[in-house]
């Protein structure tokens, strides 16, 4: 025998030898593995049926006749309605009170009138000072507001010069026209 025969022959050995004990210990731990499910599934039948036990209710104390299903029904709907009324009313009041600042910081629309017992600027029984004296002209603007639209002059060269297209790149009626096709062709008429 050779040298690399026994080798080879102590190497299968001690692969023989070191399956063997893995094979052991596998054994072993899968009856550990079967020992430890069934103490669990005792276990967990154990607590299934105390909890079983312990999860159906206990019977009412009154039965259900005097307490009718109506009153309960008509408890509600007043609880409700109550609910209704109430959240309508702080609706009212947030309403009013943003009307009212509304009012108060919105510029009147006739150019400023006053109230019962003021003066206003253009008042004739003023003091007898002159009406540009009593004009104050950062509060009162002597023409109405008028919008305009708005202008896009100068605006150009922002927009570029092939944003607005010049009506000569539109096709022309004779291009229109120099088609041929049976929809464009004269109508004859029999």
């Amino acid at each position: 025998m050779s040298l690399i025969t026994l080798v080879l022959l102590v190497a299968a050995a001690l692969a023989v030898a070191l399956g063997a004990a893995a094979l052991h210990t596998v054994r072993a731990l899968r009856r550990q593995l079967t020992d430890l499910h069934a103490e669990l599934v005792a276990a967990r039948t154990d607590t299934a049926t105390a909890a079983a036990g312990a999860a159906i209710p206990a019977a009412r104390a009154t039965p259900v006749a005097e307490t009718p299903l109506a009153d309960i029904r008509a408890a509600v709907a007043d609880a409700l309605a109550e609910e209704r009324e109430r959240e309508l009313a702080e609706a009212r009041a947030f309403w009013a009170a943003q009307e009212a600042r509304d009012a108060a910081d919105a510029p009147s629309l006739l150019g400023g009138l006053i109230g019962i017992g003021e003066e206003g600027p253009l008042d004739a029984r003023a003091d007898g000072r002159e009406l540009s004296e009593r004009l104050d002209l950062d509060r009162l603007d002597g023409q109405p507001f008028l919008p305009r639209q708005a202008d896009l002059a100068g605006l150009e060269p922002l927009l570029g010069p092939d944003a607005l297209e010049p009506m000569g790149a539109l096709e022309s009626v004779e291009a229109l026209e120099a088609l041929d096709g049976p929809e464009f062709g004269p109508v004859e008429e029999a």
